[in-house]
């Protein structure tokens, strides 16, 4: 499944957020997001999701308008948010935080079960805390758990928002794999980060954004041999 959103523009109110955003994402395919802090990066992914409405601009899924219809109808249609911060229900068993994303995606019971134990193969942490309350675990293994159950129902498409912020570098290398090979497997993956070599590393290509604007496109390994996008966009320290 393709995602193509042409010429978004979102507000807050009176204040705009996001100024004719356009980028696209075919499966199989991760594509980032990258900028710094404000810049309309979660705004985005909101509206593609179905969180934010959009003023103006077009949300497609495969050629077909989706942009009036709400978060409910794009997840049972493949199109699926993992949020940041996780927002895992802590007093919950990971077990049955998975189960909460399969019955969001319209599956039914045997397709569950059988998800959640596929799902153990690309997150060993999924078997290993099944009966643990996810409020208890770090916040890497959260992290991978929050990714699991956004897979639960299969997604063609899947939003990942800064989905390594706050995580010692040990697991952002090990979400960023998982990243990868969700999308080798076939689905279409945006994400949105602050971290550029992370991030572009395994992605196709990637959008810079800065002030709800995309400033600059193209290859992840040519955004990260440029040394400009690092100093211009998100710090030479970055």
């Amino acid at each position: 499944m393709k995602l193509e959103v042409s010429d978004l523009r979102c507000a807050y109110g009176a204040r705009p957020v996001l100024h004719g955003v356009s980028i696209a994402v075919d499966a199989g395919e991760c594509v980032s997001v990258v900028g710094a802090n404000g810049v309309g990066k979660s705004t985005l992914l909101n509206a593609v999701a179905g969180l934010v409405p959009a003023r103006a601009g077009t949300v497609r899924l495969d050629g077909r308008d989706v942009t009036a219809r709400g978060a409910p109808w794009r997840v049972r249609h493949g199109l699926v948010l993992c949020p940041e911060g996780r927002h895992l229900f802590p007093g919950l068993t990971v077990h049955e935080n998975l189960v909460v994303g399969g019955i969001a995606s319209g599956a039914r019971r045997a397709a569950i079960n059988a998800r959640v134990a596929e799902l153990t193969e690309l997150f060993p942490v999924i078997g290993k805390r099944r009966d643990q309350a996810a409020g208890t675990l770090s916040g890497g293994e959260q992290q991978m758990v929050a990714i699991g159950r956004a897979m639960m129902g299969r997604p063609a498409v899947l939003v990942l928002d800064e989905p390594t912020l706050g995580l010692a570098p040990l697991m952002v290398d090990a979400v960023i794999a998982a990243v990868r090979e969700i999308a080798d497997g076939g689905t279409a993956v945006v994400l949105a980060e602050q971290n550029l070599h992370a991030s572009l590393s395994v992605s196709e290509r990637g959008y810079v954004l800065e002030s709800g604007r995309v400033v600059l496109s193209g290859t992840g390994a040519e955004l990260l041999a440029d040394s400009g996008v690092v100093a211009a966009y998100l710090g030479a320290d970055t």
